[in-house]
């Protein structure tokens, strides 16, 4: 079974050049950067849900269990638009979450810090 169902959606003109790459060595990130679009920034955002029958059945979930969703939206300055939205449903017993937490210097410990960015990974095991 699959760690995760990703499903991803681009403007025509950027995807279309990605129809014919097989993905098994490679990235989609790579490939709009071999075709000259690299993607600068987005959000993204992660949270706990029940997946639906058929998700489940894909992922091999027993009915009660919980599943990620994360949904991003990439830009890049070079096209000035959103380049991808894509929506990955991942398996909640092979997902890590990890945050790092850093304290700039000069800043009183009392005061609560920015947001830093979230970095996700899939486990194993």
């Amino acid at each position: 079974m699959p760690p995760a169902l990703g499903r991803v959606w681009m403007p025509a003109a950027i995807g279309e050049p990605l129809t014919t790459v097989g993905f098994t060595d490679t990235s989609v990130y790579d490939q709009l950067q071999a075709t000259g679009i690299v993607v600068t920034g987005g959000d993204e955002t992660v949270r706990a849900v029940v997946p639906s029958h058929a998700e489940h059945a894909a992922l091999g979930l027993t009915p009660s269990s919980a599943a990620f969703s994360v949904r991003r939206i990439a830009t890049s300055q070079s096209q000035g638009v959103a380049i991808e939205c894509r929506h990955t449903l991942i398996r909640g017993d092979l997902f890590c979450l990890t945050n790092p937490m850093t304290v700039p210097v000069g800043r009183d410990r009392d005061e609560s810090g920015p947001t830093p960015p979230l970095a996700l990974a899939p486990t194993v095991g």
